[in-house]
């Protein structure tokens, strides 16, 4: 149950942060809106319509201009290359010589004794295994 709870707490506050960045998004856009009307408006009273067109026009070209800039800049960068594949264990197991050979020691020692030996080995694989995972204090 604590399960479910957290993962309910992480969706309930990743849910209202992007509902925050939304609010504080139109938020800015509203604020930048504002300011444009006002900087047109002191610049019509200023210097005439026709030159706040322009200046406004000119303004917004330049922020473009530097945002298109910073794209093809990061286009240009080279990404790091992919970490190399690992090589894939060898599969001793799949050789038939491997194969054979165990299965002539199994004859020779016979079935309870090869059940054993297995058994007995699979435990110190599966300790050496596990054993490599666990964390030293």
């Amino acid at each position: 149950m604590n399960l479910l709870s957290d993962i309910g707490a992480k969706v309930d506050r990743t849910l209202k942060s992007v509902v925050y960045a939304a609010a504080a998004g139109a938020a800015a856009i509203t604020a930048l809106l504002f300011f444009t009307i006002a900087l047109f408006v002191w610049l019509r009273e200023s210097y005439g319509t026709v030159e706040a067109c322009l200046a406004l026009g000119l303004i917004y070209l330049v922020v473009a201009l530097a945002a298109l800039a910073a794209v093809f800049v990061l286009q240009r960068r080279h990404p790091e290359p992919p970490p190399a594949p690992k090589k894939a264990a060898p599969q001793w197991w799949q050789d038939p010589m491997i194969l054979t050979t165990g299965l002539e020691a199994a004859r020779i020692l016979g079935p309870r004794k090869a059940v054993t030996l297995a058994a007995v080995a699979a435990f110190v694989v599966g300790f050496f295994v596990t054993g490599s995972r666990l964390k030293k204090p």
